[in-house]
């Protein structure tokens, strides 16, 4: 995907692919940030795996990332709204931070917590 590619080398971004069997159910993309957070700023699980602790080893894996970068906490970003996996990075230890407003273009906002875990 050229998407992933060009986030893998121009922009510092790992990806991690979550199999069950032979079968991929998930992935993460990570990237380190100038201070010292290492920001998840992908995670996806495929719904038929969602609410059975499948996206634990994702969580497990960004935090030992971070570790081995020297990062002292985990930072995303969740849409407000999104209320499951909201839920789910506050289970995770995550901690509400600040509210973020972006302008996305075409007249679309989003709107979102950024949430951080200390490590």
């Amino acid at each position: 995907m050229p998407a992933i590619d060009k986030a893998i080398t121009d922009d510092h971004y790992q990806y991690f692919l979550l199999i069950l069997g032979d079968t991929p159910i998930g992935y993460m993309g990570v990237v380190p940030e100038e201070d010292d957070a290492l920001l998840l700023s992908k995670l996806y699980l495929m719904k038929p795996f969602r609410g059975q602790g499948k996206s634990i080893p994702l969580f497990e894996k960004a935090e030992s990332v971070a570790k081995e970068l020297g990062k002292k906490k985990l930072r995303l970003y969740v849409n407000k709204r999104n209320y499951i996996p909201l839920r789910v990075y506050l289970r995770r230890g995550f901690r509400i931070m600040e509210e973020k407003k972006t302008d996305i273009g075409s007249g679309f906002i989003c709107d979102d917590f950024m949430m951080e875990k200390e490590l």
